[in-house]
């Protein structure tokens, strides 16, 4: 008796640790509709590379290009996407340092932004359905400005996500936002990756500004008033002030409008 609980107990710990190392790849379909024009949107194809302790999400390495839909004859155009000039749309996740971090535009700049990890407020429902060979449960929280629907995999030992969604007990492979103006769209998993695949961290480029969330829209509405005074100094309508609003995945409260 002792020999087959001794058994249960190694082949039990083998499970685990197989679980606690596992790596996979996941691809998602990210679209992006910047207008009330629901036939005016961009798609473009990106990837999640995982395991229990960071991920990174980014462009598919292979399919650098995209889709524009409704900018010309309501056909579907391709443009050229280029991660490697400023890396915008790649975040990276460390669960062990509990950081968060992503290059965003502020303007013409491009900053690096590092934050600590929060506590995500998700309320998972009861329904499920089924995503690949994958049954998912869905969930809701407001994350970064916008009230996210996700579905995600508890067989899965990440609580990842695209974009910066995580905190679930399982991987999000998929996430729409309450407007279903951003949404990523699951396409395909891959468990276990390749095994050349690596996470690289994502890690400033010399001389890039490195700032938290708050520092970050502190320096956001400085390079934006500036942007709009360069504007106004150039108007030969003086009497006019120009106005902006910087449409974003994250939404900035402290920039909206009073």
């Amino acid at each position: 008796m002792k020999t087959v609980s001794l058994v249960i107990f190694v082949v039990i710990q083998s499970i685990v640790l197989f679980a606690q190392n596992i790596t996979g790849i996941v691809k998602y379909n990210q679209v992006i509709r910047n207008s009330s024009d629901t036939t005016n949107y961009t798609e473009i194809e990106m990837e999640l590379i995982f395991n229990t302790q960071k991920t990174i999400y980014k462009v598919t390495p292979k399919k650098l290009s995209g889709k524009l839909h409704g900018f010309s004859e309501s056909k579907a155009i391709f443009y050229k996407a280029n991660p490697s000039a400023d890396r915008i749309g790649t975040v990276y996740k460390d669960f062990v340092l509990n950081t968060v971090s992503a290059v965003e535009p502020a303007m013409q700049e491009r900053i690096f932004m590092r934050d600590t990890m929060t506590a995500i407020n998700w309320k998972i429902g009861k329904e499920t359905k089924t995503l690949g060979e994958l049954v998912c449960q869905r969930a809701e929280a407001d994350v970064r400005g916008r009230h996210w629907t996700v579905w995600f995999a508890p067989q899965i030992s990440s609580s990842s996500g695209p974009w910066k969604l995580y905190g679930l007990p399982g991987l999000i492979l998929e996430a729409s936002d309450h407007t279903r103006n951003i949404k990523y769209l699951f396409e395909s998993i891959q468990i276990p990756a390749p095994a050349n695949t690596i996470i690289e961290p994502l890690e400033p480029d010399t001389d890039q500004r490195v700032m938290n969330r708050n520092q970050f829209v502190k320096q956001l509405i400085i390079n934006r008033d500036n942007y709009i005074k360069m504007i106004d100094a150039d108007s030969n309508y003086p009497g006019i002030k120009t106005t902006m609003k910087i449409g974003s995945i994250e939404i900035f409260s402290e920039m909206e409008e009073k």
